[in-house]
């Protein structure tokens, strides 16, 4: 399984907005023009360049993991401009690209396509911290979203599942400093397996950086929950690479021990980070079949959550993704030239 991709990756919600996990990013450019590029990274990492408003982001990713890092640059209708401290810079010009008369039209729930297809020429330079990926290229494709577009399509979407399809859902976060860790497990309906996920956000100087981890939880003893309504609740939990290690969520435990183990991640320029203390704020859920999905927030809310592995956070990367690889392709099969 592969996380999400920015804003994958991305980063929490743009809440009501195209991509849910930029809203902290954007910090009020919410209806701003919104631009995502796709790249590739050295050592098989794949990587998207984003743009909310002012804000520009670059996301690395690897399988289950990823690193994205936030500076505030200068975007305009043609340009855009940003500086990632000592690990690198964005210099050059986008234009939008027609493709081959296509047409936007209403899809059958009233919404427009969010999407239109854009080029980038200029420098993308980045060097991840101990080199884990590098990325040097002079042209990007990628797409323009419109926020007012996705909205429609995000409320038509949670309007034909009926709310959240969420029947488990486990989430902690903690502080540090500046150094925000938060945790989310979940599970839909009818499904045997969960989904993990990780954020760690840190600040450096100007640039806000945000590494994470995402894995599919399902076998034998991988997750233990108590029955939809039994209190105390209870939840075990082990994970695979990129995580180690297990927990344990029992309230009734002494102070301090509510979440305990030594679950842990592996995070892109950082290393392991461990899961689990007294640190945490905890929230847990637990709903039949049949009852009223659970709130996907968190007990605190995240400043930005984009690296989800599955659900509404990723559905807008996943399409936009999507979008631009069947533009290539109709674009082999005819005349044109792709950028």
């Amino acid at each position: 399984m592969r996380i999400a991709r920015l804003a994958t990756l991305v980063l929490c919600a743009l809440g009501a907005t195209a991509l849910p996990g930029l809203a902290a990013a954007a910090e009020g450019e919410a209806d701003a023009r919104l631009a995502v590029f796709f790249l590739e990274g050295s050592d098989r990492y794949e990587a998207e360049l984003v743009t909310v408003g002012n804000q520009v982001l670059l996301g690395t990713t690897r399988l289950n993991v990823g690193a994205l890092y936030e500076v505030r640059g200068k975007v305009s209708d043609e340009r855009i401009e940003a500086r990632f401290g000592n690990l690198g810079r964005i210099s050059g010009r986008y234009e939008r690209i027609e493709l081959f008369g296509r047409k936007q039209r209403p899809d059958s729930s009233g919404c427009e396509d969010p999407f239109s297809f854009v080029r980038f020429e200029g420098t993308i330079s980045f060097r991840g911290e101990d080199g884990y990926t590098s990325i040097e290229a002079r042209r990007a494709g990628g797409l323009l979203i419109d926020p007012a577009a996705a909205r429609c399509k995000r409320r038509a979407r949670m309007s034909a599942a009926g709310g959240s399809p969420l029947n488990t859902h486990f989430a902690a976060i903690s502080k540090h400093g500046g150094v925000v860790t938060s945790l989310a497990l979940w599970r839909k309906r009818g499904q045997p397996w969960a989904t993990l996920e990780v954020v760690r956000q840190e600040r450096r100087g100007k640039m806000r950086i945000f590494r994470g981890a995402a894995t599919v939880v399902g076998g034998e003893n991988a997750l233990i929950t108590s029955g939809p309504g039994v209190r105390p609740p209870f939840a075990f939990v082990a994970a695979p690479k990129p995580f180690s290690g297990s927990a344990v969520f029992d309230p009734n435990a002494a102070h301090g021990a509510e979440w305990s183990g030594s679950l842990a991640a592996w995070l892109p320029g950082f290393g392991k980070v461990g899961l689990t203390g007294p640190d945490y704020a905890l929230g847990f859920c637990r709903r039949e079949n049949d009852e009223p999905g659970c709130d996907p927030e968190a007990p605190v809310r995240k400043p930005l959550s984009m690296l989800q592995g599955s659900g509404s956070q990723s559905q807008a990367l996943g399409e936009a993704r999507l979008s631009w690889s069947r533009y290539l392709r109709n674009s082999a099969s005819s005349a044109g030239s792709t950028p």
